[in-house]
């Protein structure tokens, strides 16, 4: 209708209120049309007159439409919901989409963020658990397990997000980005509650659990040095060039830290077992000279 469109312009310019206008004339020429009151409500939600919004969004509901216009406007109803303090109409209004469309993970998925925004956590962790059960990828799986970690760790649930964490570590691939991106989150998780201490702990357990793993053996040295552990740091490192022996930063890694710690002449001797390998590399000629000087 010719009124939408306007209102769909004047938006698009910015001009909300004129916007508005032309969305109210849209529905009372056509009261009928859920189009038109969903577009209302868009408009009353950026002039932040939710109450309103709330009472089109409800009214558009009641109204035959698209499939895609109705799931788009029961989630916005119940955004608008959570945010005006009506917390378990918003719920109610979710979990009723979810039960008319048991088997959309995508829609589940969609929920669970909007509820993890809006600070519900433990309707999002039911959520993240109910689209664990719909998902039979074990990749697709492994994401929405990530998830649920971050939304324990909002939660305050410190315990159990690390406990996730770490069975995701152990089902993911070494040298993967997911590897990187849980060593991340658990590293994050314990800096929050500055505890270096704990996160030392914890990788060092790792460090027995899977020796194997290039990027638990770095991140465990990382935090020993920083928490003045030098001799502990130069010790993983050195096991893990023993693990990684083609692995160029790691024993670039390693001789700063030895030279920091005083021990040059070792750092000496990586930098030019390196020399060797890469003999046209000019920085680390440099490097050398310092180092012997």
């Amino acid at each position: 209708p010719p009124s939408i469109l306007l209102g769909l312009y004047l938006a698009r310019k910015g001009d909300d209120d004129a916007a508005l206008a032309a969305f109210r004339r849209a529905t009372e020429k056509d009261a009928a049309s859920s189009a038109a009151w969903s577009a209302r409500a868009t408009a009353e939600t950026r002039l932040r007159d939710y109450d309103a919004a709330i009472a089109s969004l409800t009214k558009a509901r009641q109204l035959p439409a698209s499939k895609t216009d109705a799931l788009r406007s029961g989630q916005s109803l119940g955004r608008l919901l959570a945010r005006s303090g009506r917390t378990d109409a918003a719920l109610a209004t979710w979990n009723d989409l979810a039960s008319a469309n048991p088997d959309d993970d995508g829609l589940i998925e969609d929920i669970m963020e909007l509820q993890i925004d809006e600070g519900l956590f433990d309707a999002a962790l039911a959520s993240a658990n109910r689209l664990l059960a719909l998902r039979n990828d074990p990749y697709q799986k492994l994401l929405v397990r990530l998830r649920l970690g971050d939304i324990l760790a909002r939660n305050n649930d410190r315990d159990k997000a690390l406990e996730t964490w770490l069975a995701c570590l152990h089902d993911t691939g070494i040298s993967s980005w997911l590897e990187k991106e849980i060593l991340s989150q658990i590293d994050r998780l314990f800096r929050l509650s500055s505890d270096l201490a704990g996160l030392r702990q914890v990788l060092e357990r790792e460090l027995s659990a899977t020796p194997l793993r290039p990027a638990v053996h770095r991140t465990a040295a990382a935090i020993m040095a920083e928490t003045g552990d030098r001799p502990a740091a130069i010790a993983t490192l050195r096991r893990l060039i023993d693990l990684t022996p083609g692995d160029r930063a790691v024993r670039e890694e390693t001789a700063e830290l030895l030279r920091a710690s005083d021990q040059p002449a070792e750092a000496l001797a990586i930098m030019e077992a390196l020399l060797t390998q890469y003999p046209d590399d000019q920085e680390l000629r440099l490097r050398l000279v310092s180092l012997r000087d």
